[in-house]
């Protein structure tokens, strides 16, 4: 029966082989070089299979595999692992979440592998089958490969347990976000894997980024040092790491600066009360002085007009106006017993007064 099948490979012998040897058969064939063409083709092409080699530029074969798996449209196609390396690193069978897997060996052998497995299929029963590698016992392992798989392997692990976000950038589509990103963007890795990094923000942040992006600079450049940018709740810089070698790539980190900026805020806060302590300080201080130099001059104020009265006759009409003085010395001193509170930081106490006697008394 006649399929429609879509191979994925960036080695262009590959490509040609498997197309020439599927179209013979009657399937109607197309190719992709990259996961980012492969994306592209499916937005139209609905294959029943996919072969799809496992290390490729950009995205990986098995990350091309967890997106297929998201697409509701493509809910019925059959994935097919087909790679060199597969006898020689361990592979996450679950996680890939393919049909089957082929090892790459010799062109007859691989060419046979691929027909029984298209020959055979049976959509109803996609994953309920074993998945085995095909052909793994005509490919020998490389122990240049293994050590270069091991490194990449490690990079990938540190990748996946640095705090920053980072995204790669191919195209202007994204192509990688580690585990941080995916955290600091809200989204899922599927979901960013090929999408416009211009689409995932909103339009201020949409705007900055845009700048960063656009900025000529062949050095690293940042947005949001001094005014962080909002992403998904969080203040964050982004940084772009431009590669000279490859002029259509940018590396793009993500900074969380959230807990940062708090930390700033708080100690403004407490930079701003300590001045605030300072100032009444020497306002205390200030008044304390003052009090004390007022104290001075209302002890003349408060006991000459008590001397005067003891030596006046009661009928005397001076009584009335030195009276005055005095009580008016002794609310000025009041006055200053407040400030001596206000030097001491000490409590004002307040109390009830009935407003009749102190008018009459100011009459």
């Amino acid at each position: 029966m006649k399929k429609k099948i879509l191979v994925v490979d960036n080695h262009p012998l590959i490509l040609e082989f498997i197309s020439d040897l599927l179209e013979r058969e009657g399937h109607d064939v197309d190719t992709a070089e990259d996961g980012i063409s492969a994306l592209k083709i499916l937005t139209s092409f609905t294959p029943d299979i996919m072969f799809i080699d496992l290390i490729m530029p950009h995205i990986s074969g098995d990350k091309l595999c967890q997106i297929v798996r998201n697409m509701q449209h493509l809910n019925d196609c059959y994935l097919v692992i087909i790679s060199a390396v597969i006898a020689e690193q361990d592979l996450d069978y679950l996680k890939v979440d393919a049909d089957a897997y082929i090892a790459k060996g010799s062109y007859s052998k691989m060419g046979e592998n691929i027909l029984a497995i298209v020959n055979e299929l049976d959509l109803n029963r996609r994953g309920i089958r074993e998945k085995p590698i095909i052909g793994l016992d005509d490919v020998h392992a490389r122990q240049m490969t293994k050590e270069l798989l091991s490194q990449s392997y490690h990079l990938k692990i540190i990748l996946e347990n640095m705090s920053e976000g980072i995204l790669e950038v191919y195209s202007e589509r994204i192509v990688y976000a580690n585990s941080a990103a995916v955290s600091l963007l809200g989204l899922d890795q599927e979901k960013l894997l090929g999408s416009y990094p211009l689409d995932l923000f909103d339009k201020f942040e949409g705007q900055c980024l845009e700048a960063l992006l656009k900025s000529g600079t062949d050095k690293p450049s940042e947005i949001g040092l001094y005014m962080p940018v909002k992403i998904n709740g969080r203040l964050v810089t982004m940084k772009k790491f431009p590669l000279k070698e490859e002029e259509s790539t940018t590396i793009i980190m993500i900074i969380d600066v959230s807990e940062q900026k708090r930390a700033e805020e708080e100690k403004r806060k407490l930079e701003a009360q300590l001045q605030r302590a300072q100032k009444m300080e020497a306002i205390g201080t200030l008044a304390g002085g003052v009090a004390h130099d007022l104290n001075n001059v209302l002890s003349g104020l408060v006991s000459y007009p008590e001397l005067i009265l003891m030596d006046l006759p009661e009928d005397s009409h001076l009584r009335k106006p030195i009276l005055t003085i005095q009580k008016s010395g002794e609310k000025a001193t009041a006055i200053v017993q407040d400030l001596l509170t206000l030097a001491r930081r000490g409590i004002t106490i307040t109390e009830v007064v009935n407003l009749n006697d102190s008018i009459s008394d100011c009459g």
